[in-house]
Order: structure tokens, then C-alpha cells, then sequence
């Protein structure tokens, strides 16, 4: 998997500790409930966004050596400023958390990882590609971030383990999606035109992504 920019730090909490908050949270709050249609459009529009991070990371390699006519460092250093991209970020919204809680968060950072896509692996020009790196770097980390905010402040707390888990599947499950059918479809039709219709899919999800957002939270307002 793509280096991830965002630091997660883990505390360990007593056992008595825990025990006593579980008593205090009563036993009909505790019980499984639906989840809301927010987290579903989020489940939704992550599927559509992992599928085209998949691709792309399959095809990075082919794209530095066929495309940009570059040696593989030049492969390492756009990974880099993907990460750089994406650190960067998460240290600013560190800053101005209301970023990613904002109503339009998620859809929003969609649009930026599909533009950052269509800059970063439609282009024959590297130092165009640096820049679409570092766009998709800033998308995908805003898209993170701005994901959890939405499943954290919709769902009490007692369900987070649950959905966030559901959601990490669901990331991973649509990552690994592309490996099973990216090699024969470059292999047909050659990894240009796989990757256009890669940034054309993205562009189409970050669309879609406004329209679903749209439809859910003039719903439940």
C-alpha cells in the first residue's frame, strides 16, 4: 500500500477503566443500529476512489518508464511529493480541524484526487506530473481525513470500531480490486489508454460523489 501521510497514534487504556465506561453506557445504547445513510454514501464513494488508486499504483511504474521516458528514480521522487503532498495537509487541517468538517469535505476532496490523477498520469511532461502528484497527494489525504470526520460525528461512539473497520475493509477490498483485471487490460489496449480511462472513471466518481452527497444530506436536514 501508498505511504500514508496521516500518523495514527494508539493509547492504551486500563481495563478498569474501560470496564467502568462500558457499565456506564446502558445496554440498549449498546446494541447494534443501522448505519446512517451518511456512512453508507462514504463506504459508497470510497469504494469508487480506491479503485482508481489501485490502477494507478499498479501502473506508476509503466507510466515513469513508457510515458515520461524517466529513469525509476524519478518514480520515487513522485511518490515522494505524493507523501510530502499529503503530510503537508495533515498537518494544516492539524491546524484547522472545521477543514474536513466542513459539508462539502469529502465530495470536495474527491474532485481533488481526480484532478490530481488526470494532472499526474496524463501528461508526458514530468515536471506537470510533480504537480499532479502533489494535488492527488492533497486530495487523498483531505479525502481520508474528512471520511473518518463524517463517520466519527455521525455514529455514537460505542459504533465507531464497527463502521471505521467496515471502512478500512472496504478501502483495502477496492485497492486490490484493480490487480485482478489491470494486467490484461494493459496488456489489450496498453497502459495509456488504461489510464485514461482510469482518470476519466475518477472524474465520473468525484461527480457522482457531489450528487450522492447532495441527495444524503438534504435527507437527513
Amino acid at each position: 500500500f501508498r505511504s500514508m501521510p496521516v500518523v495514527l497514534v494508539s493509547a492504551t487504556v486500563p481495563a478498569s477503566r474501560t470496564a467502568g465506561f462500558a457499565a456506564a453506557v446502558p445496554a440498549t445504547a449498546r446494541r447494534r443500529t443501522s448505519l446512517p445513510l451518511r456512512v453508507w454514501a462514504v463506504l459508497a464513494i470510497t469504494a469508487g476512489v480506491y479503485v482508481t488508486f489501485g490502477v494507478i499504483t499498479i501502473l506508476e511504474p509503466l507510466y515513469v518508464r513508457q510515458v515520461l521516458h524517466g529513469p525509476f528514480t524519478t518514480y520515487g521522487w513522485l511518490l515522494a511529493v505524493w507523501g510530502i503532498a499529503g503530510i503537508v495537509t495533515s498537518a494544516a487541517i492539524g491546524n484547522r480541524p472545521a477543514i474536513i468538517t466542513a459539508r462539502r469535505a469529502m465530495p470536495t476532496a474527491a474532485v481533488l484526487v481526480a484532478a490530481g490523477e488526470a494532472i499526474y498520469v496524463s501528461t508526458p511532461i514530468t515536471d506537470v506530473a510533480y504537480c499532479g502528484a502533489a494535488l492527488f497527494g492533497v486530495g487523498a489525504a483531505l479525502f481520508r481525513l474528512s471520511a473518518r470526520a463524517v463517520i466519527v460525528s455521525t455514529i455514537p461512539p460505542h459504533e465507531h470500531g464497527r463502521a471505521l473497520s467496515l471502512w478500512e475493509s472496504v478501502q483495502c477490498g477496492f485497492f486490490v480490486v484493480p490487480s485482478a483485471f489491470t494486467g490484461t487490460l494493459v496488456s489489450l489496449i496498453g497502459p495509456r489508454l488504461v489510464l485514461a480511462c482510469c482518470c476519466t472513471s475518477a472524474g465520473a466518481i468525484a461527480g457522482l460523489s457531489l450528487r450522492i452527497w447532495q441527495a444524503v444530506t438534504g435527507r437527513s436536514e
